[in-house]
């Protein structure tokens, strides 16, 4: 459901679940010894390599959600964005302090990375999108980042997309079927999680602590983008529906007689909520 919404990252929720390590995990399995397995049709041991329960879950999950909510998502972002930006607010904020909480020694490194986390994802969300036609290694690289930004707490691939100016062409590309840029969208795509994942494995097992600040920190700086008082600075028409590509940062205009303050409070208050629950039922993982 994150996912579905442009500046908020799916890896958020992973990071609160409780899953978000072996899912780095499982995607960095996707390597040569998976591709033996494969070649040798050892599916036992392919599918306990790249822990395949685990990742079909997830991918059930996902199409579980794009089914039944993406309509209601897109509906709230339109009649509701103050409530539906709030909820995720107080979702993000709380748990950049959950993050927080998790690291066990905090030194002067943690602090350090934190900070530059909060820099590069606020300069990140404060960008101004790329004008123009993307094509060829263009579209390459923008599906390489996306990928990246998608399991990164606090940064969705689809805002990275935006600021490229992909987004709106990825997207018609999708309504029309456009295989060729798809296929080389999704090149990208795979290549960016592959590689970076395996970097992320890396940072965890030698960084842990420094490197749970720095997630805090891309958390924690990803609020700009999901202030919920939004002014649209910038827009598209693809297929007569409305994209929004960039907005900017504003204060209600009365804070006593705004009519959505009391609902955006007890949807960011919501947002906190749904972390505890998260956080508690992480704790129960299956393996």
């Amino acid at each position: 459901m994150a996912d579905l919404i442009p500046g908020v990252s799916g890896g958020t929720i992973a990071l609160v679940a409780g899953i978000y390590e072996r899912l780095i995990n499982a995607i960095s399995n996707l390597d040569k010894t998976a591709v033996s397995y494969l070649i040798q049709r050892k599916w036992k041991s392919f599918w306990s390599y790249v822990d395949g329960n685990f990742l079909l879950s997830l991918v059930l999950g996902i199409l579980t959600s794009i089914f039944l909510f993406s309509k209601l998502i897109r509906w709230l972002l339109h009649d509701y964005p103050v409530f539906i930006w709030s909820f995720f607010f107080g979702l993000v904020w709380a748990s950049g302090i959950y993050l927080l909480l998790q690291i066990k020694h905090k030194n002067f490194w943690v602090w350090f990375f934190w900070i530059l986390g909060i820099i590069l994802a606020w300069y990140i969300t404060s960008l101004v999108p790329f004008e123009g036609r993307p094509a060829g290694f263009y579209l390459f690289f923008s599906g390489f980042l996306a990928s990246i930004a998608m399991i990164l707490p606090g940064i969705s691939g689809s805002f990275i997309l935006v600021l490229l100016g992909s987004y709106a062409f990825i997207l018609q590309a999708v309504h029309e079927l456009k295989i060729g840029v798809l296929l080389i969208v999704t090149v990208g795509v795979v290549t960016g999680l592959l590689s970076f994942s395996r970097l992320l494995k890396k940072l965890f097992r030698d960084y842990h602590d420094t490197t749970l600040g720095l997630l805090s920190g891309f958390l924690f700086g990803s609020l700009n983008k999901l202030w919920p008082w939004k002014e649209v600075i910038k827009k598209d028409i693809i297929e007569g529906k409305e994209i929004i590509l960039q907005t900017r940062n504003v204060l209600p205009s009365d804070f006593s007689s705004d009519p959505h303050l009391f609902g955006a409070l007890i949807s960011a208050f919501a947002g906190v909520i749904i972390l505890w629950f998260l956080e508690k039922a992480g704790k129960h993982n299956i393996s």
